[in-house]
């Protein structure tokens, strides 16, 4: 006979199974409630997608609260997302649909971001604008940025409308592109340096040497106040195409910027001797003068002074008759750099 108490009691076993089944309860009462939260959540998303009318959509709402209503509209899957995805962007207000802000969709989560590439190609197309194509690129490779997926949906754009651009375009957009890596912290990569100067060479193709000039002078204009990388510009292709009657066009203000860029001194040294190539002092002298030299030579020893010999070698052949009192400049250069007297008036000829 089995007593009554025996047979109220539970074992540690019992206890055990118990517990188990009370925690299985609570998660799937949880899991439940946030079904339940993420169906409210969509449902009303969704109404506020179906009521918005043309001009009322902005760009951040997609990308706001670590892109919370982009992954919600991903949730309805593929085909109902491209749907809505191409509503929301077609009742985007006017000012969205500029190059600078269409450019913030580049960091939307890179497994869905398709969704949104096909508004952004249409505007492209429709507008002609390679600024698009710049600014994709800037947004991609600037901090929290999809660097890949911008190099590579850019590429896809210019090939789009590469026969339809102007050569001023084609120039601007280079020097565009220029800019924008210059003022990036995030492009370092040397793997992505060389994709971006494959990605520039194949604009420069595209370009005759009428409007290889304008884009030589588009960027010896921008650097007078911007800063340009040319690490990852094929600026050895370019100087190929512009020659010396060309490059003579230039003033002094745009030669000493050049002069002050990060072209390799070996690349300046190209310009330079087309410039000053068969000058003489009376027929350089309306548009290149004395001060003018002074500070292209203080400006070439500061950013390659590792390259004095070079720079010396560039003084010379550079200089015209006129008298610049090189001496005292680089004597006192060569004595910052730490040469000895001996060694400074042996350089120097004294």
């Amino acid at each position: 006979m089995i007593n009554s108490e025996e047979a109220n009691s539970t074992g540690p076993a019992d206890s055990e199974v118990t517990q188990k089944i009370a925690v299985k309860i609570g998660a799937e009462s949880q899991l439940s409630s946030k079904e339940q939260l993420n169906e409210n959540k969509s449902s009303t998303l969704l109404k506020e997608l179906n009521n918005l009318k043309i001009g009322d959509a902005k760009i951040n709402f997609l990308l706001g609260n670590g892109n919370e209503n982009w992954n919600t509209i991903v949730g309805f899957g593929s085909g109902k997302a491209t749907e809505l995805v191409n509503s929301f962007l077609s009742k985007l207000d006017p000012n969205e649909k500029t190059p600078r802000e269409l450019a913030k969709l580049i960091k939307l989560p890179v497994k869905s971001s398709f969704l949104a590439f096909g508004f952004i190609s249409d505007q492209v197309k429709e507008t002609g604008d390679p600024k698009y194509i710049s600014e994709i690129l800037k947004k991609g490779f600037e901090p929290g940025g999809k660097a890949l997926s911008a190099l590579m949906l850019s590429t896809i754009l210019f090939e789009q409308v590469a026969g339809k651009l102007k050569s001023e375009q084609n120039a601007e957009l280079i020097v565009d592109i220029m800019q924008g890596q210059a003022e990036s912290a995030s492009l370092s990569s040397l793997l992505f340096s060389g994709l971006i100067k494959s990605f520039n060479k194949n604009i420069l193709s595209r370009m005759d040497k009428k409007s290889s000039f304008k884009l030589l002078h588009e960027m010896a204009s921008r650097l007078k106040d911007k800063k340009l990388d040319f690490h990852s510009f094929p600026i050895n292709d370019l100087l190929s195409k512009v020659d010396a009657n060309e490059i003579k066009q230039f003033n002094a203000s745009q030669i000493l910027a050049l002069s002050n860029s990060s072209m390799s001194l070996d690349q300046k040294e190209l310009i330079l001797n087309k410039f000053f190539a068969g000058e003489s002092k009376t027929s350089i002298s309306g548009r290149w003068t004395p001060e003018n030299q002074r500070q292209l030579f203080r400006t070439l020893l500061k950013r390659h002074l590792s390259e004095f010999g070079k720079v010396f070698s560039l003084k010379e052949k550079t200089e015209s008759s006129q008298k610049f009192d090189w001496t005292n400049l680089f004597s006192g250069a060569m004595r910052v750099a730490g040469m000895s007297a001996s060694l400074r008036n042996a350089s120097l000829g004294n």
